[in-house]
């Protein structure tokens, strides 16, 4: 969790070495929808992990996960990284219950990073990261609240 947090914030591509990266390479996704799945090598690029969408939550793309993370302050402090909170397993989004999973994620384990400080639900997002049985990162979703 922490290094998807270090490569953001710093660029550090050293973190994504130590990352147990899924061999077949790891989903990237918007909400419920896993979008595209790309390598470690792909991943190495920051901007392998935007993705375009001409419509999500009533916003206009592209997304990435990183960009919403490097745009979070981050210090590491207990149970919250800065202004991020950590979470397991799902969780509401702002006013709403939780989503589902996208299919075919619903046996790995579930961690979450979502902001602390918001103005209203619009200011809220979840980079939600997913673990398989091995412990290896088989996807990573984001997701905004809809106007």
């Amino acid at each position: 969790m922490l290094g998807i947090v270090a490569m953001a914030r710093h660029g550090d591509l050293a973190e994504l070495a130590e990352m147990n990266l899924a061999d077949g390479g790891v989903w990237l996704g918007l909400g419920e929808t896993l979008v595209v799945q790309r390598s470690r090598d792909e991943l190495a690029d920051p901007g392998a992990w935007r993705l375009d969408g001409d419509g999500f939550r009533g916003r206009v793309g592209p997304f990435s996960a990183l960009e919403l993370i490097a745009g979070t302050e981050v210090l590491p402090d207990g149970p919250e990284i800065g202004l991020m909170n950590l979470s397991v397993g799902p969780h509401p989004r702002c006013a709403s219950p939780p989503a589902k999973p996208p299919d075919g994620l619903d046996d790995p384990r579930q961690l979450s990073l979502q902001p602390i400080e918001m103005r209203s639900c619009l200011d809220w997002w979840s980079v939600d990261l997913f673990i398989g049985p091995d412990g290896e990162l088989v996807a990573v979703t984001l997701d905004l609240f809809e106007p």
